[in-house]
């Protein structure tokens, strides 16, 4: 089905994803198989001292996005959503967004209207055309003019003859005629794997190369390579490559990074990786090239406790002829391999410094309680901020707070309350704000649900100090398929989909299909290979599935999603326009 006209749902069951935010500590250990400059990780760390900004930014984006959704369930999809606002006595009609479905669920047109007192009036609208395989060939954007649709751009998708996407045409109307502006083109090898997208722009009459990424694979896959290139002309300019080796095992054993030098390729650094018995990396030395030798830069090295879990991360850099400690993170685990403690501190000369900390505390039921912030003055720790949760009966969180402390005692910032109904759907939520030791009224949802549990309206009311008054509301109301694929059918290959919508700004779908239960990892790089986020890393059962990736807090760009299935590894590309 097509994503293009979904967006997230406004409050995922059972939990919160603005109070259970990712805790924003820095990558434990770097993943094999794809490049990355791991001294970046220093970057992240000063982003981790004070974190708080970015948790309000978080929280603030996230109620913006509240305002408007669409969802799409198993056995309903939304047709119209009105939203109503209240003019202090009546609900006044303010928008409506009308999604239309084809036969085999793929959206094929959004048109979006205002209301002008009595009637609804076109604002806009997208189009999208799929061809006989259910690849979208196109994706339209028209205004209004008031009394007809104008063109404004469009996208244009050609796929090869096993659905693998060749190209992708960005154009803008010029009055009378679509006029290119840029495009990407794709090549693969015999495996289906993807080798090269180049990306062209228009120039008056004809196109002008602006870069190119190009990968090669083993038998098994994986990359031996990954190379940039610019364009000058007719021309293509290398920039940078990586180059990369494993073992019998599979394991990345050293990628090698390299920039252009008109004719040839210049070392800048390489790095290597070693295993123990049961695959999990033990060792990373990071050397830099000094025109004529390799010169160690940093060590990384990693031990694990008896069970596999990672216990610490050492990071140590060269002098002259001696390793000299930097920085390490310290991880403890409860008896159910439940992370208690996460430790970073930085090296004195002479002995550790502690500079932060978090704390995780878990009920019985293993539902997270609290995790607890703090930074580190001397041989003290100083409490910064706290998040603190409960769960009814079922495992719903039924509260979530956010608290900092002020040097003496804990103070209220931030919480929600949220009830559900007997089959787990969020029925309300009210959020509140600190003042002084008491909570204070800020806003709340309600919501409410048809037999199949889709969701039939939400509405938002805010408090005036003394009692709640109508913001918003929407209202949903469903069709049903008339042809509904049978899922019972399983797929008898592996295959990775590519993201829907792309571009996309913040959140997108990928999709992937697995013929037996295997362990599936999907992950997603930047251009650099350095990893973003794991969407998935668990045994799956056979079958289509499905994943969201809100990029909300990542930062435009092309970015690569990659699957490892058993032997089964693809990876694409994506692009995050903002």
């Amino acid at each position: 089905m097509s994503a293009r006209f979904v967006q997230q749902e406004k409050k995922p069951l059972g939990t919160h994803p603005v109070m259970h935010a990712q805790h924003p500590t820095v990558p434990k250990s770097p993943q094999s198989g794809l490049p990355g400059f791991e001294v970046n990780q220093k970057d992240a760390i000063h982003a981790v001292i004070a974190p708080t900004d970015s948790i309000k930014m978080r929280m603030l984006a996230r109620q913006n996005q509240d305002h408007s959704k669409r969802i799409v369930l198993s056995n309903g999809q939304i047709v119209v959503d009105i939203r109503q606002t209240w003019n202090d006595s009546e609900w006044v009609n303010f928008s409506k967004d009308s999604s239309m479905f084809d036969s085999q669920g793929d959206g094929t047109s959004e048109v979006y209207e205002t209301w002008n007192d009595t009637s609804w009036v076109n604002s806009y609208q997208y189009i999208s055309t799929y061809d006989v395989n259910e690849n979208e060939t196109s994706y339209s954007y028209q205004t209004w003019s008031g009394s007809a649709w104008v063109n404004n751009w469009q996208y244009l998708y050609t796929y090869d003859a096993n659905g693998r996407e060749t190209d992708y045409l960005y154009q803008t109307w010029n009055g009378s005629a679509w006029v290119n502006v840029d495009q990407y083109t794709y090549t693969y090898d015999a495996n289906e794997y993807e080798t090269s997208y180049a990306y062209e722009t228009w120039s008056d009459s004809g196109w002008v190369n602006s870069y190119k990424y190009s990968f090669t694979y083993n038998a098994n896959g994986r990359w031996t390579s990954y190379s940039y290139q610019t364009g000058n002309g007719s021309t293509w300019v290398n920039v940078w490559q990586y180059s990369y080796t494993y073992d019998i095992n599979g394991y990345e054993t050293s990628y090698l990074y390299q920039i252009g030098n008109v004719s040839a390729w210049v070392n800048y650094y390489e790095d290597f990786f070693t295993y123990d018995s049961s695959g999990r990396r033990t060792n990373s030395l990071l050397q830099r090239w000094n025109d004529s030798v390799w010169v160690n830069y940093y060590k990384y090295s990693y031990t694990y406790d008896s069970t596999g879990y990672e216990t610490n991360y050492l990071v140590q850099t060269w002098n002259v002829s001696v390793w000299v400690n930097y920085y390490q993170y310290t991880y403890t685990y409860d008896a159910n391999g439940r992370e208690t403690g996460d430790l970073y501190q930085t090296w004195g000369g002479s002995a550790w410094v502690n500079v932060w900390q978090y704390v995780y505390t878990y009920d019985a039921n293993g539902n997270e309680t609290s995790y607890l912030y703090q930074t580190g003055s001397g041989s003290l720790w100083v409490n910064y901020y706290l998040y603190s949760y409960t769960y009814d009966a079922n495992g719903n969180e039924i509260s979530g707070s956010y608290q900092t402390w002020n040097g003496s005692a804990w103070v209220n910032v931030e919480q929600s309350i949220y009830t559900y109904d007997a089959n787990g759907h969020v029925t309300g939520e009210i959020d509140q704000t600190g003042n002084g030791s008491a909570w204070v009224n800020s806003g709340q949802y309600f919501y409410t649900y048809d037999v199949s549990g889709n969701e039939t309206s939400d509405l938002y009311q805010t408090w005036n100090d003394s009692v709640w008054v109508n913001n918003y509301r929407d209202i949903y109301t469903y069709q049903i398929l008339t042809a509904v694929k049978d899922p019972r059918q399983l797929p008898n290959q592996f295959a990775l989909s590519q993201n829907y919508p792309n571009p996309f700004n913040p959140a997108t779908q990928i999709s992937y299909t697995i013929p037996k239960a295997s362990t599936v990892t999907l992950t997603i790089y930047d251009l650099l290979g350095r990893e973003v986020t794991t969407l998935v890393n668990g045994k799956n059962e056979p079958g289509v599935h499905f994943i969201s990736w809100n990029a909300l807090n990542v930062s435009s760009g092309v970015y690569f999603y990659r699957i490892v299935a058993g032997s089964f590894v693809q990876t694409k590309k994506m692009m995050l326009m903002k």
